[in-house]
């Protein structure tokens, strides 16, 4: 299974490196959500632990949007990564599953 370190190396990755550029290029350096300068390229469906291999959702250009730096930091705020291995108790603490 990949670890968070396998995230930063996607990130360093030629491939995204490339694809990146090309949304970047494709997009005319324009934020598609509000209109201003973009920088931030954005997926739509967010980069996880189990998906950061499959290239249909880490590189496919269909599920990336360049965004300028106030409008994904909005978005990342909304995205939610859920960790299967907590759960609470009965007195609603936090523990590791069993």
């Amino acid at each position: 299974m990949p670890t968070p370190e396998r995230i930063k190396q996607f990130y360093k990755s030629r491939a995204w490196i490339q694809v990146r550029q090309a949304v970047r290029i494709q997009q005319r350096g324009i934020c598609q959500s509000c209109g201003k300068a973009g920088w931030e390229v954005h997926h739509k469906i967010p980069l996880t632990l189990d998906n950061v291999d499959d290239p249909n959702i880490a590189l496919n250009p269909d599920n990336l949007e360049l965004l300028c730096t106030a409008c994904h930091d909005a978005k990342r705020g909304n995205d939610v990564y859920i960790r299967n291995d907590l759960t609470f108790d009965a007195n609603g603490q936090l523990i590791k599953r069993a």
